[in-house]
């Protein structure tokens, strides 16, 4: 935009308000998912994209509707506020002031309003390269679409359809209801704008707090808008559809049945140590395996780049200088006031695991604070032919039927009572079988209320049918070069499968400097949705120090030099062919000579450098293998004589009989 377009600088003004949010601070909160989720990910980094933008223009120039990009900039701003309890802008009203958290805007003389990202956060931003492989343009397919396919299979009262005209009915409540509440302008858009469970869930309770919900509510066929919230609340945690929208929006790898091996074996220790000769691919095998943890079937290609993987998943590599203080905790220096002293800081584990936990109490919380119960689908909580206790215990009732407005039940003397759900609902939700049941139907009621009550609870149980823990997996690249004993500590017993969770809370070294409110105050644990990978080389010399203690935590998966020959196929035909017979070749004479084995062989990840020498043999043989062949054979007799004889081996572009 040109200058002579803007009616006002930037406000809220620098010396007006400063929410006091250091880089360092940023990049604690970017890293937490709950504070910047996909969407919030998507909108700055369209902001970052065009370096300053209206709403209006994003949605031009990328799609979805530009109240998405106002709503994600006010709601991460709030969640900002929530998490660090930073100061808020009083230019503007209690429930406008959260933009400025993040941003900074101007009012163009269109009318229109523009946002660039706030300096200390775009700093952390660029610091992390968070934005920078960001899928901008909304490829999503329609949304609509997809609910209306998924309602199509669902069933209701255990084996009843929902009918074109049901489905026609809630999709056109979810489009068109929010226009008509008291809410503000940015939440009155279609309901199918939302695609994450977590920016749905957080609208939803706005929707419902408008003070003319329930007058709404009853224009959409007596409560179709409520009972299609409740849906759609289901069908944004339900996996099952979302292959449509991954197929549209990138590649779905197909190679991940090649990896299930190790991911049973992963899944069923949560430890897992991929150990073989060097260069066979076990950095590549770990990262494959960990998007087969997080994605399941539905693996995207280009995965290392996707935001759910960054999230989910932590690589670090394991050195001789590497200790506790780097994994778990230490003490660092840090200066205030011009003095120099010391923090307690977490590790990177530590961190990593405290996101985990904070991931799932922050779901955890959404979950609970959303639970209902559906009454207008009875089926989902009773059965017809069980029999229920009357709610002193003292007879029992038969259910002999239901539908969405009544059940039958048959009592011991043969009489069956219809009786309205509506009783029931009443009788649940004040417990009356508790005390003050009258004659009439009371005594059902309370009895139907009592059973759905003792067997579901408050009906988390129902509501959580369709969530999973998502997981996590911690990768440690050559673990056998650092010191195990000393990095992991107390965390040996942590980490063990058996005490996964806080029954196997351990006091860590700096225990006593954990402050208050720290989810890990009373101890540190593992949760038990985090798996661990860990590779190493065979032949390594620090191989020998991994004492027992570690080697009983973790499962052995030996990757040999021939199982990832698959790696070679992008040199090309002619290349690959003559690669993979070279190093076949190779392999085999390298067992012939007297102590060495497959544990010496040559990976295929060294022949990926022949792309680098166009092709030339001779200089992958001199630069590379050469030297770690003679490493292989020091101590030997007539090395160079072997040497030679390898060397043949690997001049034999055609599989040897021999």
């Amino acid at each position: 935009m040109s200058d002579e377009n803007k009616i006002e600088e930037w406000i809220p003004d620098v010396e007006e308000y400063n929410p006091n949010i250091s880089k360092e601070q940023w990049l604690q909160l970017i890293d937490d998912k709950s504070v910047f989720n996909e969407n919030a990910i998507v909108t700055f980094a369209c902001i970052k994209n065009a370096n300053v933008a209206t709403c209006s223009d994003m949605s031009e120039e990328f799609g979805r509707e530009k109240n998405f990009y106002n709503n994600n900039v006010w709601l991460t701003g709030k969640k900002v506020y929530l998490k660090t309890n930073c100061q808020l802008s009083e230019r503007d009203s209690e429930d406008d002031r959260y933009w400025s958290v993040c941003c900074l805007g101007r009012y163009l003389d269109n009318g229109r309003f523009e946002y660039k990202i706030r300096p200390e956060l775009d700093e952390a931003f660029e610091e992390i390269g968070i934005l920078n492989n960001v899928n901008l343009y909304n490829n999503m397919v329609d949304k609509e679409q997809e609910f209306r396919k998924w309602m199509s299979v669902q069933k209701y009262n255990d084996d009843k359809e929902y009918t074109p005209k049901t489905i026609n009915s809630y999709c056109n409540a979810l489009k068109n209801a929010p226009k008509n509440l008291n809410i503000e302008d940015r939440h009155k858009r279609s309901v199918f704008t939302y695609d994450d469970y977590s920016s749905y869930i957080d609208v939803m309770h706005v929707i419902r707090k408008a003070s003319n919900f329930e007058e709404i509510n009853r224009r959409y066929a007596s409560g179709a808008f409520n009972a299609a919230m409740n849906l759609y609340e289901i069908f944004l945690k339900d996996d099952s559809h979302n292959y449509s929208r991954n197929q549209k929006n990138m590649n779905i790898s197909n190679n991940n049945n090649k990896y299930q091996e190790y991911i049973d074996i992963l899944e069923a220790n949560k430890n897992l140590i991929l150990n073989g000769a060097p260069g066979t691919g076990k950095t590549f095998l770990a990262k494959q395996i960990a998007a087969g943890i997080i994605y399941g079937n539905n693996v995207p290609e280009g995965f290392e780049n996707d935001i759910t993987f960054k999230t989910q998943c932590k690589l670090v590599q394991f050195h001789p200088s590497y200790d506790y203080t780097d994994f778990v905790e230490g003490l660092r220096p840090v200066e205030k006031d011009g003095n120099i002293g010391f923090e307690r800081k977490d590790g990177v584990f530590k961190k990593f695991c405290k996101r985990v936990i904070e991931d799932l109490e922050t779901t955890d919380m959404i979950e609970k604070s959303n639970i209902t119960i559906e009454w207008d689908r009875i089926g989902k909580y009773i059965e017809s032919g069980i029999d229920i206790p009357s709610s002193k215990e003292k007879a029992q009732y038969h259910i002999v039927s239901y539908n969405n407005t009544h059940v039958t039940i048959r009592l011991e003397s043969n009489t069956e009572y219809t009786i309205p759900i509506t009783g029931i609902k009443d009788a649940y939700e004040n417990r009356l079988w508790e005390g003050g049941q009258k004659n009439g139907y009371d005594p059902y009621f309370a009895a139907v209320a009592k059973y759905i009550y003792d067997k579901f609870g408050d009906c988390s149980k129902n509501v959580n049918n369709n969530f999973s823990k998502k997981k996590f997996v911690f990768i440690i690249d050559e673990i056998n070069r650092g010191e195990v004993s000393k990095i992991f500590g107390e965390l040996f017993y942590c980490i063990d499968p058996g005490y996964r969770g806080p029954k196997g809370r351990v006091y860590t070294q700096y225990q006593n400097l954990v402050p208050e409110g720290n989810v890990f105050k009373k101890g540190f644990y593992v949760p038990e949705n985090v798996y661990i990978i860990g590779t190493m080389n065979d032949i390594d010399r620090s191989v020998e120090s991994m004492d027992f203690a570690f080697r009983r935590r973790f499962a052995f998966k030996e990757i040999k030099a021939n199982e990832n020959l698959d790696m070679l196929n992008d040199l090309g035909e002619d290349l690959s062919g003559k690669s993979k017979n070279r190093l076949i070749n190779l392999n085999n004479k390298i067992s012939e000579i007297e102590g060495l084995d497959s544990s010496y062989h040559i990976g295929a990840s060294y022949f990926l450098k022949i792309k680098d020498y166009q092709g030339d043999f001779g200089k992958l043989w001199d630069y590379h293998l050469k030297g770690l062949l003679r490493e292989y054979l020091r101590g030997m007799s007539d090395v160079e004589t072997k040497l030679e004889y390898l060397k043949v081996a690997y001049d034999n572009e055609s599989i040897s009989n021999n």
